[in-house]
């Protein structure tokens, strides 16, 4: 439990993590409706602060679903940023889609990055530029799950697709997800 644990060491120069997504997701919002931070999962990010305050990394990665900016009416994502500013980190953030950088799915994702103040003073963290798709230098395509599985070792492929609906997933077209 993340709430028990009390780090003994220190020198840590990066924390990557974010707490549970479904309170502020849209499969959440459809199954209980948006608690955010009402909801006990939504203030995990309070364990993240309470680590970052006692570990003082250099800088922190923090991800979940972009919903999380809107929810409870912002409220939510003016206190989780205020939290973070608190403890002495400038915030970097930004909505990246996995596809972009070479994931064989879209999936959006909030991304926040933080540099402790003493640290970055007047400069800017820059998020690297995608490595795949329209918006990529290289013009790379996306990458599609079937070539991700192609060169599977045979005691693998042989194996087949499993889990309760993993007969669907060869009906799920390139770069889209279970929601097809």
């Amino acid at each position: 439990d993340i709430k028990e644990f009390c780090p003994d060491f220190d020198g840590l120069d990066f924390i990557i993590g974010g707490p549970p997504c479904q309170t502020f997701s849209a499969a959440g919002a459809r199954a209980m409706g948006v608690a955010g931070t009402k909801d006990e999962r939504g203030n995990l990010f309070l364990e993240y602060v309470r680590l970052l305050s006692s570990l003082k990394p250099k800088g922190f990665l923090f991800e979940n679903v972009y919903r999380i900016i809107g929810a409870n009416k912002g409220k939510d994502w003016e206190q989780i940023t205020k939290a973070f500013s608190n403890v002495g980190y400038k915030l970097f953030y930004r909505i990246l889609d996995t596809a972009d950088y070479g994931v064989p799915q879209h999936r959006e994702r909030l991304i926040i990055i933080g540099v402790r103040e003493d640290i970055i003073e007047n400069r800017w963290f820059l998020f690297p530029r995608p490595t795949h798709g329209p918006d990529s230098r290289s013009n790379l395509p996306h990458f599609a799950s079937q070539l991700a599985l192609n060169g599977l070792p045979p005691e693998i492929s042989k194996k087949g697709l499993s889990g309760k609906y993993g007969y669907l997933l060869k009906e799920i077209p390139p770069g889209l997800n279970y929601s097809f």
